[in-house]
């Protein structure tokens, strides 16, 4: 490891906004945003309060998911070697 040196300096209260308190809601995963968005969601939402989705009307919370390369037709899911691939226009998204 190389030594790192930090030097602080003060937020500019200006710029500074504010968020709303999470709530599990806010990880409901909206499917028809890009791979990307859906993926910084699962990347801002992990470990709390975590992405889920529904399927035949059950709650599916998602521990492992990454932008994959799998060519699969838009809103096609594909499951095979415990993982899923779910088809998105701008690529598919890789649920394991």
């Amino acid at each position: 490891y190389s030594e790192c040196r930090v030097t602080p300096s003060p937020q500019d209260h200006a710029l500074a906004t504010e968020c709303k308190k999470l709530t599990r809601k806010d990880g409901e995963i909206n499917w028809s945003l890009p791979t990307a968005e859906i993926y910084n969601a699962y990347r801002a939402f992990t470990p709390w309060p975590g992405v889920w989705t529904t399927l035949e009307d059950k709650r599916l919370k998602l521990l492992h998911l990454k932008p994959s390369n799998a060519q699969k037709e838009t809103g096609n899911m594909v499951y095979k070697n415990d993982t899923i691939h779910v088809g998105k226009k701008d690529g598919a998204l890789k649920i394991y």
